[in-house]
């Protein structure tokens, strides 16, 4: 079996006559120029990423100061689920507000129902309280041990009769 393959059909076509070896010239040099674009667009894309990125950052982080500071004291009028329409406040008397009324210890049946400040509270007193307990059971037993073996002895003397 024999399988012959026509280059001129492939780069050239019927209707005209044409130089093969041009034809495949100007197909690789199609072939990398295209592959060359892409390569160099891709490069340049990233440079551009990395500079507007830097850019970015750079002006966030110049403009975030200035950007939360009116943000926390800007005025604005709090709406219930209902429309009801609150007193005018800031974002700063809001947090403090809320801080505030976090702050309180609430003594509630569910641990779901306490708040941060009640959790926190009852952490420290559980943890001193544990401290606190191993010490006092260590004095206690201490001076226990000591009473009742002062209390074994003075017997022992009543019951021998060295007293």
């Amino acid at each position: 079996m024999k399988i012959e393959i026509d280059l001129s059909d492939i780069f050239c076509g019927d209707e005209e006559p044409c130089d093969l070896q041009e034809a495949i010239r100007q197909e690789v040099v199609d072939n990398l120029t295209a592959k060359i674009q892409a390569g160099i667009g891709k490069r340049v894309d990233e440079q551009i990423s990395s500079v507007l990125n830097k850019e970015v950052t750079a002006a966030i982080a110049l403009q975030m100061p200035a950007i939360i500071n009116d943000l926390i004291n800007a005025t604005y009028t709090p709406v219930t689920n209902w429309g009801e329409r609150k007193a005018p406040t800031t974002l700063r008397s809001a947090l403090v507000e809320a801080l505030n009324s976090q702050m309180v210890y609430k003594r509630v049946p569910y641990e779901s129902d306490r708040n941060v400040f009640t959790k926190a509270v009852d952490s420290l007193v559980s943890e001193n309280l544990k401290t606190f307990q191993a010490e006092f059971n260590k004095l206690v037993t201490a001076d226990f041990t000591k009473a009742a073996l002062a209390h074994a002895t003075a017997e022992l003397k009543k019951k021998l009769g060295f007293v």
